[in-house]
C-alpha cells in the first residue's frame, strides 16, 4: 500500500509520501517495531481494507517513551489515538507525536 499523494504533486508526493509539516490528527493505532527493532513505528488502523496506510516511524520523544511503556504494561495490542507533525527525512516519514490517548474499545460504544 502506499501513503496518499499529497494535492501539491511534489517531490514527496512522486515519492509516495506525506508532505513534510502534514498534520495527523486523532488517528488510531497500534506501535510496532522496524524490522531491526532499532527504531518504534505508529501503525495506523485502516477504516477499510482499501484504505490503509503504511506505518510511519516515531522520532523519539518523552511522548513516544510514555506510549512505550503503556504499551509494555498493556501488551503490543494497546489502540492509541495519536495527533502529531510529519517529517521527512531521505525518503521517509517520521511522525512527532504530540498528543496521545489511549482508544476506548469499539465493544464498549452504545
Amino acid at each position: 500500500p502506499t501513503a496518499p499523494r499529497p494535492a501539491d504533486g511534489g517531490e514527496a508526493a512522486e515519492a509516495g509520501l506525506r508532505d513534510e509539516g502534514e498534520l495527523v490528527i486523532q488517528r488510531r493505532g497500534r506501535l510496532a517495531r522496524t524490522a531491526d527493532g532499532a527504531e518504534a513505528m505508529f501503525v495506523f488502523d485502516a477504516d477499510a481494507p482499501e484504505a490503509q496506510e503504511p506505518p510511519m516511524r516515531l522520532m523519539p520523544c518523552q511522548l513516544l517513551a510514555s506510549m512505550e511503556n503503556t504499551a509494555a504494561r498493556r501488551g503490543g495490542s494497546t489502540v492509541f489515538v495519536v495527533s502529531g507533525m510529519v517529517y521527512t527525512y531521505r525518503g521517509q516519514n517520521y511522525l512527532l507525536p504530540t498528543n496521545m490517548r489511549l482508544a476506548r474499545p469499539h465493544a464498549n460504544l452504545q
